[in-house]
């Protein structure tokens, strides 16, 4: 079932979500430099945020080893940029940085985890004019998703309880 799955989820990638393709984080950093708005949804657009989600969705329930974190920058950088043409704020850099760290920050639940990629991957140095709405984006997306998944550890909770005796014995094994 998974090489059927994945070659059907490759032929629907090419035929109709092109762009989707990959991890969607060089499309979000090309797509920083990029100046012409067709060129730009081809890699960032809503029809690709979509098709990406849909992918994902679709390789997982196949057994393909996708992780949910890396699609969430090309995710988060094309509904920022879709957002912002619906908006009439037009095509700006910082928005495209913004959506990418979002979506770090929502898939591992970490707001800083979503700065510091912005900054350390995204951009290579920190730009001041910028850094108010990479931190509001990120806030935004934390927000979303302590609403969505809870407030739960990124890994979960457990119920088990370590007994005095127990602890213990862990001490005496790691001395």
């Amino acid at each position: 079932m998974t090489p059927v799955g994945i070659a059907l989820c490759t032929f629907i990638g090419q035929r109709y979500f092109s762009g989707a393709q990959g991890s969607g984080i060089p499309q979000a950093i090309a797509a920083r430099f990029i100046q012409d708005r067709p060129t730009l949804e081809r890699l960032l657009s809503l029809r690709v945020a979509l098709g990406k989600v849909a992918l994902t969705v679709l390789g997982l329930a196949v057994g393909a080893s996708i992780g949910r974190e890396v699609p969430t920058v090309q995710i988060g950088a094309s509904t920022l940029v879709w957002l912002s043409y619906r908006t009439g704020m037009g095509r700006q850099k910082g928005l495209i940085l913004a959506g990418g760290a979002a979506g770090v920050a929502a898939a591992f639940n970490t707001p800083l985890a979503g700065v510091v990629f912005a900054i350390e991957e995204m951009t290579r140095s920190f730009e001041r004019t910028i850094g108010s709405l990479v931190l509001i984006a990120v806030i935004l997306a934390g927000v979303a998703a302590i609403s969505v998944m809870g407030t739960g550890s990124y890994f979960g909770e457990t119920s088990a309880i370590l007994s005095q005796d127990e602890a213990f014995r862990l001490h005496l094994c790691d001395q």
